[in-house]
């Protein structure tokens, strides 16, 4: 999972899964990539933007649809990082691999602005480890 973090500006602390603020689209928050504040506005670091924009509880109150909405959260993002696409990708998951999502990221935001689409690493190990045929199972 560290592989995700470093390759990918990923995150895997938890604070990525849980960044769903009530009145910004998932696909739209987007953070400084090279300073330790995470947002220009209002100055603080990613832990408490998380803190304070979240409307999703702790994990230790998630339910199942928690985990599926942010589950559909980052991949509908990265969907839209590597093929443009605002809509929860179909069977062709298995596209929105390391390389693809790294290279949109540096594309698209590291290079062209100094941001980083925030994405959390969890939703992908699930992809790996179950495979993406098991997503579209009921």
């Amino acid at each position: 999972i560290m592989y995700y973090r470093s390759f990918l500006g990923i995150g895997v602390d938890g604070n990525s899964l849980r960044h769903f603020p009530e009145h910004i689209d998932f696909i739209d928050i987007l953070v400084n990539a090279k300073n330790k504040t995470a947002c220009d506005v209002q100055n603080v670091a990613y832990k408490e933007l998380v803190h304070i924009q979240s409307h999703f509880p702790m994990f230790n109150k998630w339910e199942l649809r928690h985990w599926q909405e942010a589950n559909i959260q980052n991949y509908t993002k990265a969907n839209f990082l590597v093929h443009d696409c605002k809509q929860q990708p179909n069977q062709v998951i298995e596209s929105l691999n390391q390389t693809a999502i790294f290279s949109s990221q540096l594309e698209k935001f590291i290079v062209a602005n100094a941001k980083l689409a925030v994405l959390s690493a969890f939703p992908f190990f699930i992809i790996e480890y179950f495979g993406a045929s098991e997503l579209y199972k009921q």
